[in-house]
Order: structure tokens, then C-alpha cells, then sequence
């Protein structure tokens, strides 16, 4: 789950990320189950598969992968890009982290609340 979802965090943006978030949690349930044999030999369901890459997605969202999106963009950027170019390689990084920002807020005010609750405020 780590893997997919710094893949698609680098890789996709918000609307291709998420479409193949559902996608792969629900191919990868299948997989196993087809390895397995049957659904009840894998040692897994589907919803603790979507709650491992909720955390997966949760922790490289935070790490480098995710903030470092748009610098991963502004890097293929010289002084000889054109300025509409720059822009949009900017724009594209930025809406990119944004949408991941959205998706990590509904986390934490939904599934993983209790890691919110847990590290979410600092009283001073």
C-alpha cells in the first residue's frame, strides 16, 4: 500500500488518484482473494486494505513525496522555459498537493479521527 500510494501521489493527479485509489484497493482484494482460493482464506478484508492505504497515503502524504510535488515540478523548470510553461508546471504541482491536502483532511475528520484526535492539537 506504501508503494501505490507514493506511485500515485507522484504520478497522478487529484482526479486520476483518486479513481485509481478505488480501483486498486478493490483489484488488489481480488487478487488475493483468486490467490487464496476463496475470500475466506485471505487473511484480510477489504475494508483493512482501504484502511492500509488510507494510512500509507496519510504518512507519504506528509513525508517528502507529497510536499516535495511541486518542487518535483518547478525542478524540470530552467532558465530557458518559457514563462507559461513555468506556470504551469507550478500550477499543475500545486493543484496536485492540494487535492491530496483535501483528501488527508476528510481522513482525519473521518476514518483516522483518532490519530487527529490523538496528535491533531497541541495545547500550550
Amino acid at each position: 500500500m506504501k508503494d501505490m500510494a507514493r506511485f500515485l501521489i507522484m504520478c497522478a493527479d487529484g482526479v486520476v488518484r483518486r479513481q485509481a485509489e478505488e480501483f486498486a484497493v478493490h483489484y488488489y482484494f481480488e487478487y488475493l482473494v483468486k490467490e487464496f482460493g476463496n475470500s475466506k482464506k485471505v487473511p484480510y478484508s477489504i475494508e483493512q486494505i482501504q484502511k492500509a492505504y488510507n494510512y500509507a497515503l496519510f504518512i507519504e502524504a506528509l513525508k517528502k513525496n507529497g510536499l516535495g510535488v511541486v518542487p518535483f515540478f518547478l525542478g524540470n523548470i530552467n532558465d530557458k522555459t518559457e514563462e507559461n510553461v513555468k506556470n504551469a508546471f507550478q500550477n499543475f504541482g500545486t493543484l496536485k498537493v492540494l487535492d491530496l491536502y483535501e483528501d488527508l483532511d476528510k481522513l482525519l475528520f473521518g476514518e483516522l479521527k483518532d490519530i487527529f484526535d490523538k496528535f491533531g492539537l497541541i495545547k500550550l
